[in-house]
């Protein structure tokens, strides 16, 4: 049985407004209670679970990564595209 402590957070959803309309991102640790325990955990714009975006057929979606990793190489990837 999960205890309340044991379940992730529910993940943020964004639906696109306007085609190309650029998201910020700023990747950074930071302190993330999970399961009971608190770790510096990498995480997009102080959340430790990824945000979803939508977009209808034709939409394009920008991002701006800015990578506050200290010296850390990173990337961003996506998963479900079409």
């Amino acid at each position: 049985m999960a205890h309340a402590s044991d379940t992730l957070p529910d993940v943020p959803l964004t639906y696109t407004p306007a085609s190309g309309v650029p998201y910020n991102l700023t990747m950074a640790k930071s302190p993330v209670s999970i399961g009971g325990y608190t770790v510096d955990a990498d995480n997009y714009n102080g959340s430790y679970m990824p945000r979803i975006w939508f977009a209808r057929a034709g939409q394009s979606l920008r991002f701006n990564l800015i990578n506050h990793l200290d010296g850390e190489a990173s990337n961003f990837h996506s998963h479900g595209m079409i």
